[in-house]
């Protein structure tokens, strides 16, 4: 692992402050001046207690060995395809060890220590604390639910590591403005970066993953990240041997429900926002169709007795079965009985999606779709 350890930061937390910058730029010329003001002072502040903790880290003696990630497993795939449902699945495993939102936000093992002491507190007391902060993610989160499940003491998806300290594309679409200015107001993506970033942004994440094994003491790691699809060989660099599970999905599905997505979540932060507009649609449909793409190159990096393809359909229908197909492919522990057990019941009744994939409602046809992804199409048709 020499080869990453230029890319190390023992004491300083790489914080993309050019792409900061750029986006709140965008967002007050387009929106006014104050409007990118709480969305700064969230970040501002994860920032602070990051670097506040990352340097305690690497101050503080630590006596436990820095786990070597040899058996890491991530979960990739287009999203809405399915990574987040594997993913709450395999984490049900003793063995899985993955991020919790609030491990993603604030990964240092100072302040994480520091929050587990104040939970075993709580829950001395009968975990008054506790209820009163279930109450409130409830409030804040739960009309989401149905779309996804979000709450800072469960595993989410590792992007969110990236997106605190801006390296990550999310910074770009989790606003409706950067992507209605187009390219030019736009922050440079992941793939513009130069190879001293991107490797900077990911041996980062790799730390921050290599903190939590050494919270737990042993175990899998166990990351779920669409946005990993379109990095594979870099991923497979910094993680040496690991593992990688695809989930494949029709694209016409993944990419309208993607829109439904977003359109949703920007709804949800602003009231006042309507539908998404053409731009939004083109841009979306361009990225999709780039992660694809971008997929199936990767996937050449990885030999084929570490990684794996599991369709969508199947996964929802038989996830016993498929669960089975998975530990035997790429050698993991069995999975708990436990889960073999709930997974027996929802096989009693089947899973049948409720959403209906209509591409006209986005202004869009099929064969904007199925054109450019012709190969994914006849690979993949039997998945679909």
């Amino acid at each position: 692992m020499d080869e990453l350890a230029p890319f190390e930061s023992r004491f300083i937390v790489p914080f993309r402050w050019d792409i900061f910058w750029q986006k709140q730029k965008v967002i007050a010329q387009q929106n006014g001046l104050f409007s990118p003001l709480p969305a700064m002072g969230f970040h501002l502040t994860i920032w602070l207690f990051n670097q506040m903790g990352w340097l305690l880290d690497g101050v503080l003696p630590n006596s436990k060995a820095t786990p070597t990630l040899a058996e890491s497993v991530f979960i990739v795939g287009h999203q809405r395809s399915g990574t987040t449902y594997l993913h709450r699945l395999l984490a049900q495993n003793e063995w899985a060890h993955s991020l919790n939102l609030h491990e993603m936000l604030l990964p240092a093992s100072s302040i994480q220590r520091t929050i587990s002491a104040i939970a075993k507190l709580d829950r001395g007391v009968g975990a008054p604390l506790r209820k009163i902060f279930a109450k409130a993610q409830q409030r804040a989160f739960g009309n989401m639910d149905h779309i996804h499940r979000l709450r800072f003491d469960e595993p989410e998806e590792d992007e969110i590591v990236m997106w605190a300290l801006y390296a990550s594309d999310m910074c770009i679409f989790d606003n409706p403005t950067l992507i209605e200015t187009g390219p030019k107001g736009m922050p440079e993506p992941f793939a513009r970066w130069t190879r001293e970033q991107q490797m900077s942004a990911l041996v980062w994440y790799r730390r921050c993953v290599q903190k939590k094994l050494q919270r737990m003491g042993n175990g899998i790691y166990l990351g779920k990240n669409p946005r990993f699809s379109t990095v594979l060989p870099l991923l497979n660099r910094v993680f040496p041997n690991c593992k990688v599970i695809v989930l494949m999905r029709n694209p016409i599905e993944t990419i309208v429900s993607r829109m439904s997505l977003l359109q949703s979540l920007w709804r949800h932060r602003n009231p006042n926002f309507g539908d998404i507009s053409p731009n939004h649609v083109k841009w979306i449909l361009q990225n999709s169709i780039s992660v694809y793409q971008q997929t199936e190159q990767g996937l050449r990096d990885i030999p084929a007795d570490r990684k794996m393809i599991v369709g969508y359909n199947e996964l929802k229908s038989s996830p016993q079965k498929t669960l089975k197909k998975i530990t035997e492919h790429l050698d993991f522990p069995s999975i708990s009985t436990t889960l073999m057990n709930e997974l027996n019941k929802t096989e009693e009744h089947p899973y049948h999606s409720k959403h209906l994939y209509d591409v006209q409602q986005f202004g869009i046809t099929e064969d904007e779709i199925q054109g450019p992804l012709s190969i994914i199409f006849e690979k993949y048709q039997h998945l679909f």
